[in-house]
């Protein structure tokens, strides 16, 4: 299949970027629900023109018109504060290498004149692209749930800080103090007087989830903003429907006793709190790393790409040999070493059973949790939240052209040049990263640890 024939293999038109790039961006389009639900919601994708992305800040106008007393003084106002803020972005690429085993597949034995990739170049394009939507959604809810992002990976990190106060829009519960990934500081709600870990909602006896959404939305009013939309995790919803006094608020209803009744359903009961839509997003993404070295059957020691970012004591992951047999359990030690760029330290007694160099170590997380996947927030989104950014893509030339750089998801294709080592690569890409042009478009609860 090569010499001539791997000249015209490369002119097949599943390698043409046009049929590529549809590829990409139709594989997912009927496959369930909105792969980039919270990005969409809070900072939609927008293609920029230009690398450098620079926003003009500004406070909100606030007072209103005075008074003017004919033929008088007119009355000066000033221009509402301002600040110029640069944003860098980052640079996310990926490719997926077909060898020579997988180039054998390329043609029909039965009709060698046909090519069979298509089917192999759509998986290629499903994986790229689902990496991808996974990398947009982590990124867009990072910004929001932990006031910016920490992505590291191939020998680079990408550290982003939206710039947005820590009051009153980032707080917490309880007493424990608590900083997100990238440092922002979660303060104490104004409606507690005694900051108390006992009303964090995993104390579902002591703590009173109603008080504290009236409370933040009554915070989001004294603030100038209108809540609309409160997002929450399935586990975090079922603390509010087992939580003693959202019970016995339940109780105190005639027409609510009896009734098969949702976190949704009980808040939409509470008179001030009409009209706020509560999202439940359950969807997770399934993080992953790999061993860079053998891993016995009860060591401890778990050589890794990047272990940063991606655990923290105690939590439990899965180990996936390449051929996907081999399917094993450990759980990351419970104190003592914390993972490091090339290892994680698991608990005594290891996976069990022995596994190889390219595993796969994977963990499932939920969007609205830190990095780490543990569960702690809820969002709460105000109204022209539509205004609050964008998750912006910014031109690359990978994309378009030297001369004709554009934004957006791209792909690429490169070929062999040695006869003697045939292979072809398909990548995808993007460039850019979530904006935030202004404070204000939502609000962030710690609910629990």
């Amino acid at each position: 299949m090569f010499g001539q024939d791997w000249l015209l293999l490369q002119e097949k038109p599943i390698f043409r970027k046009s049929i590529m790039d549809k590829i990409f961006n139709e594989v997912l389009a009927n496959e369930g629900e909105d792969p980039l639900k919270i990005t969409n919601a809070f900072l939609p994708l927008k293609d920029f023109d230009s690398t450098e992305l620079i926003s003009l800040v500004w406070n909100a106008a606030t007072g209103m018109t005075q008074p003017y007393a004919l033929s008088g003084n007119i009355p000066m106002t000033t221009i509402p504060g301002y600040f110029y803020k640069e944003y860098g972005i980052g640079y996310f690429r990926e490719m997926i290498h077909w060898g020579e085993k997988e180039l054998q597949l390329l043609k029909k034995p039965d009709k060698p004149n046909e090519l069979a990739g298509t089917s192999l170049m759509v998986k290629s394009m499903d994986t790229l692209n689902k990496r991808m939507n996974n990398l947009i959604e982590f990124m867009g809810a990072q910004t929001i749930i932990s006031g910016g992002y920490d992505v590291a990976g191939n020998g680079v990190n990408y550290r982003y800080l939206t710039g947005i106060p820590t009051n009153p829009f980032m707080l917490k519960l309880g007493a424990t103090a608590h900083s997100s990934t990238v440092g922002v500081v979660f303060v104490d709600a104004p409606w507690i007087a005694t900051p108390n870990d006992n009303l964090l909602w995993s104390d579902t006896t002591n703590s009173n989830p109603i008080n504290d959404i009236i409370g933040i939305c009554q915070l989001a009013n004294e603030s100038g903003f209108v809540i609309t939309e409160m997002w929450l995790t399935p586990s975090v919803s079922a603390l509010i429907s087992k939580n003693a006094n959202v019970i016995a608020w339940i109780q105190k209803s005639p027409i609510l006793v009896g009734q098969y009744l949702t976190a949704p359903d009980i808040l939409l009961t509470i008179p001030s709190l009409k009209g706020i839509k509560v999202v439940v997003d359950e969807r997770r993404y399934q993080d992953e790393r790999f061993l860079t070295a053998d891993l016995g059957a009860t060591g401890v020691t778990a050589y890794v790409n990047n272990g940063l970012n991606f655990c923290v004591f105690g939590q439990t992951l899965t180990f996936i040999s390449p051929d996907g047999k081999t399917y094993a359990k450990a759980k990351v030690v419970a104190s003592g070493t914390a993972p490091t760029a090339t290892t994680i330290t698991l608990a005594t007694g290891g996976v069990g059973t022995a596994m190889v160099k390219g595993s796969r170590i994977v963990l499932s997380k939920p969007w609205l949790a830190n990095m780490y996947g543990q569960e702690r927030y809820v969002m709460f989104r105000t109204q022209r939240a539509e205004e609050l950014g964008n998750w912006a893509s910014t031109p690359s030339i990978v994309g378009g052209s030297i001369d004709n750089p554009r934004p957006g998801k791209f792909t690429w294709k490169d070929f062999s040049q040695e006869k003697g080592r045939p292979w072809i690569a398909v990548g995808a890409g993007i460039e850019g990263g979530p904006v935030v042009w202004h404070h204000g478009g939502y609000f962030v609860v710690q609910v629990k640890l």
